[in-house]
């Protein structure tokens, strides 16, 4: 890249003399506070060339010469220059090199002021008013995202048996359930510590209502302590229904269903508390956790009790998975509500999702074989630069 024109460098000249390297360079217009004078040879390839000197400006020179008395045979330069915190470079410089470069172009004379003595400013198009063209690429991105979700929710629409990978974490579900049925022991269930807009408290309510129907087969008591009164509503709906689907409305308990409390540790110690004493035979940590989840896992660990947790909190993740018999990582909650609801909206959240992150791998994958072949080839240079324009932003 050549220097921009607003450094005002009026040139600069690189030629060879008895085994030197002589560079040379001017600036009439502003003067640069520095100059780093870098070499790319056989030994130092362009992407990480040796640095030769760093010239710190001072006074008001109007020429500066730099002289590589090591000057290898076809060796190139390049010079950077900093004004202030701006930084620019020149092309490589090979022997015989005279580049000229323009002062700084003269700003458009101001407009006449307007009222309270302001130049007035140009009005700005329709277009730049409602859209930053400097994102294109991320429009795109988004309506390309938007399209394969409507897409699949039309087909989840017609077909409700869109595949869905089952999730490890919920074959467990009728295992968990019949032991604890086998043992006389309750189920405990929390989707964790937030509000009812959480996505993943969400996620845990869905599963919870499959967890019930399970157990009110085998006519296992289901304990949700809950640490937000909107979750509470939501959950004890969940499990009525449930109970009602499955035919078994008389087994359903409210009392069941309970709010314990809004502090994070109380929350924490409330439920280690219960699963000491209760001793149930199965816990289920599906939702959004923080700090208490090691709490949590460790007494559910203690109590003896199969615990399955499932949460999008990475924080979290490595507690539930050192001291849990089975985890669902990350955005498997999602995908294991979407598989147990069948509902098109999650169905096709989850497989827009996935859509998108192949076609994010797929351009990746793409992007990297161009950039090796454009270095073994060089007639896949242009192909290369046109990709990569195609994912930055517009400047």
């Amino acid at each position: 890249m050549f220097l921009v024109a607003y450094i005002g460098l009026g040139g600069v000249k690189f030629d060879t003399a008895d085994g030197k390297a002589i560079i040379s360079w001017e600036y009439p217009s502003v003067k640069p506070d520095s100059i780093k004078v870098f070499r790319s040879d056989a030994s130092h390839p362009k992407e990480s060339p040796l640095l030769l000197a760093t010239i710190v400006l001072e006074g008001t020179p109007s020429e500066s010469v730099f002289v590589d008395t090591t000057y290898p045979e076809g060796a190139r330069y390049l010079l950077r220059t900093f004004v202030g915190s701006d930084s620019s470079d020149t092309d490589w410089m090979a022997a015989g090199f005279h580049m000229e470069i323009s002062p700084p172009a003269e700003k458009e004379k101001e407009e006449p002021a307007g009222k309270g003595g302001k130049a007035e400013e140009k009005p700005k198009t329709i277009l730049h008013r409602i859209f930053d063209v400097k994102k294109t690429n991320i429009g795109v991105a988004i309506l390309l995202f938007i399209t394969i979700f409507f897409y699949l929710l039309n087909v989840a629409r017609k077909n409700p048996n869109v595949f869905i990978r089952r999730i490890a974490g919920l074959d467990v579900i009728n295992d968990t359930v019949g032991r604890s049925a086998e043992m006389g022991k309750p189920i405990m269930f929390t989707t964790g510590i937030g509000p009812i807009d959480s996505l993943p408290i969400l996620a845990g309510i869905t599963i919870l209502k499959q967890v019930a129907k399970r157990a009110a087969l085998y006519e296992v008591p289901v304990l949700v302590p809950n640490n937000d009164p909107l979750v509470l509503a939501a959950a004890r709906e969940a499990v009525k229904e449930a109970y009602t689907e499955i035919g078994r409305p008389d087994l359903y308990r409210e009392n069941d269903v309970f709010f314990l409390t809004t502090s994070q540790f109380g929350f924490a110690s409330g439920m280690s508390g219960m699963m000491n004493r209760i001793r149930p035979g199965a816990v289920f940590f599906m939702g959004y956790f923080y700090a208490e989840s090691l709490i949590l896992a460790e007494n559910a660990y203690v109590s003896g009790a199969i615990s399955v947790a499932g949460t999008t909190s990475i924080d979290q993740l490595p507690f539930f998975i050192a001291a849990c018999d089975y985890t669902i990582i990350g955005d498997e909650l999602y995908a294991a509500s979407a598989y147990i609801s069948k509902n098109p909206l999650e169905v096709a959240g989850v497989k827009a999702g996935d859509w998108f992150k192949a076609l994010s791998i797929l351009s990746i994958l793409i992007g990297s074989t161009l950039a090796t072949l454009s270095q073994l080839f060089p007639q896949f240079g242009t192909a290369f630069e046109l990709f990569k324009k195609a994912f930055e932003a517009i400047k």
